[in-house]
């Protein structure tokens, strides 16, 4: 069974892209946000496998992630790489073969990003999708790899770099590079996008 997971913010000022808030402001960063996530649960529509979405708290009433059959979590641990460890070691207990994990904050998602990341694990045991500020966008497992979630440098350059290296003795399948949505220029590198906050 092939199970995707979705990790997200509940739309809230002040709460979500903050780096972006900074330079456009609170509001705008906001719509920024619920634009990311509309995109990200259309490519979820094309999607026939399991999904679970897993929030950074607990979810609002009638949010967007409200879809028959679609699981919806709040996040458990205490950092970032110990909530991403529950998540993947919850579906593989729910009798997942293949997990992969994505956030809500890429623009240029497709479903054939999602279509080619379950194929990959087919042959590997580990998928990767590189983001261009040397982080990862999507994470795929054949089996829970708790190597992967500790005492990593979250949110620098060199996240993807060392979470690699952990287990060098896997054969690990990458992605293309894509990049998340964090800072003015990463948005103005999308004019589609970019327009939503005028």
């Amino acid at each position: 069974m092939e199970w995707l997971l979705v990790f997200c913010k509940n739309p809230i000022a002040g709460q979500v892209k903050t780096r972006l808030a900074k330079t456009i402001g609170e509001t705008a960063a906001t719509a920024v946000y619920e634009q990311l996530c509309s995109h990200t649960r259309r490519v979820l529509h094309f999607w026939g496998g399991a999904v679970a979405v897993f929030h950074a708290s607990r979810p609002l009433k009638n949010n967007l992630w409200e879809q028959d059959h679609w699981y919806q979590k709040e996040q458990q641990g205490q950092g970032l790489g110990e909530r991403m460890q529950q998540a993947i070691e919850w579906a593989f207990a729910q009798g997942a073969t293949k997990v992969c994990l994505i956030g809500s904050d890429l623009w240029t998602l497709t479903p054939t990003d999602i279509q080619e990341a379950f194929r990959a694990l087919d042959d590997h045991p580990i998928v990767w999708g590189p983001a261009t500020d040397g982080g990862y966008y999507l994470i795929g497992l054949t089996e829970p790899q708790p190597e992967l979630f500790h005492t990593l440098p979250w949110s620098q350059p060199d996240l993807l770099k060392k979470s690699q290296a952990r287990l060098p003795q896997l054969s690990q399948f990458r992605l293309r590079e894509q990049n998340d949505i964090d800072t003015l220029e990463d948005l103005k590198a999308h004019p589609d996008l970019y327009k939503t906050r005028n």
